[in-house]
């Protein structure tokens, strides 16, 4: 990576563009927070508005930028207030820009490496880089990770015609060409949508025989009524090829194989729960989701196995896996976490 004229990073990484761009901001080691709320998306920003709001002293912390998963989508037509839609990007920025007004820190890229409880009930969260900070209670809003699919030459080829985001930065590789959108849940439908106004044609891949379960009717409706897009049921791609970048995919379904051109994949095929930091402080199920209320002992249904941490969003399990929910479950927990940290208080 080259900054400005003078400056080349050969090995460059979030925390050190971070630090160029101005972007770093590092906690004072063992600084005491009464909340900290692990993950940025849309969950982790409304925990972090209501706690400033309920004047607690909370620092939000994500490993990667603002926006989480919803940060990825190019227009959210069915959140509430926004009836044009708005990118996920807009809607968790202006939360950000929200929290902050109530006096929420927030510290970014910054990876949390382990979690640990103290004797006094209180939790030490240690980020890669070494330094510590301390919390009253832990609020776990770490979403999920996009899931890869098993294909050979996959990693090969990320960046240069496999992506896991459809945005304006992707859409632009994709003038007047071929693209395919594997998946069939609201995220696979929005990308398709949205590529379908630059690209020449959209084909996308959906395992199943039927959209009604997994996506949204409103949104599988346009593109079923979008002659730039092609729906193609029991398919799934088997082979990239390519030499630098991608040039044609095999794709497979119960007439066999056949090879289409295209320089770019958007695979949106689920994604796998970001819990390895907990250090086992918490009960997972069988997924890697953080299992809270009556799953895991606790009265408050986002209250985990370990008093004081608390999970919210697309991490925890049985969450609906919605922008809206992911925002009404971050407000909601505030009033576990404030009961919380009053009660140590008291003590």
């Amino acid at each position: 990576m080259v900054f400005g004229r003078d400056v080349v990073v050969s090995d460059p990484t979030p925390e050190k563009v971070a630090r160029l761009l101005g972007l770093d901001q590092d906690v004072p080691e063992d600084e005491a927070f009464d909340v900290l709320i692990v993950g940025a998306g849309p969950a982790g920003v409304s925990a972090g508005v209501y706690a400033g709001a309920e004047g607690l002293r909370a620092l939000v912390v994500d490993e990667t930028a603002i926006g989480g998963q919803a940060g990825t989508s190019s227009r959210i037509e069915n959140y509430m207030g926004f009836p044009t839609g708005i990118s996920g990007a807009d809607l968790v920025w202006r939360g950000e820009v929200q929290a902050m007004k109530f006096g929420t820190r927030f510290v970014m890229p910054r990876r949390i490496e382990s979690l640990d409880q103290l004797d006094n009930g209180a939790f030490c969260a240690t980020f890669a880089n070494g330094r510590r900070v301390l919390a009253a209670s832990v609020v776990v809003a770490t979403g999920v990770q996009y899931r890869r699919l098993p294909i050979a030459r996959l990693a090969e080829f990320e960046g240069t015609g496999i992506y896991y985001a459809a945005t304006e930065n992707e859409a632009r590789f994709c003038r007047d060409t071929e693209v395919l959108v594997i998946g069939g849940g609201n995220s696979a439908g929005q990308a398709a949508m949205f590529l379908s106004r630059t690209a020449r044609h959209v084909r996308l891949l959906v395992r199943g025989g039927t959209l009604a379960s997994s996506m949204s009717s409103y949104l599988s409706s346009r593109l079923e009524a979008d002659p730039a897009i092609t729906i193609e049921y029991g398919t799934h791609a088997v082979e990239l090829h390519g030499g630098d970048n991608l040039e044609a995919v095999t794709i497979r379904n119960g007439d066999g194989d056949r090879t289409v051109a295209s320089c770019a994949v958007f695979v949106m095929v689920g994604a796998a729960p970001n819990t390895g930091w907990l250090s086992e402080l918490v009960a997972l199920d069988d997924k890697g989701f953080v299992l809270t209320g009556e799953a895991a002992g606790a009265l408050s249904p986002f209250a985990t196995s370990c008093a004081g941490i608390y999970a919210v969003g697309d991490v925890r399990a049985g969450s609906v896996k919605r922008v809206a929910s992911s925002v009404g479950e971050g407000s909601v927990v505030i009033s576990n976490v404030w009961e919380h940290v009053r009660g140590l208080d008291r003590a």
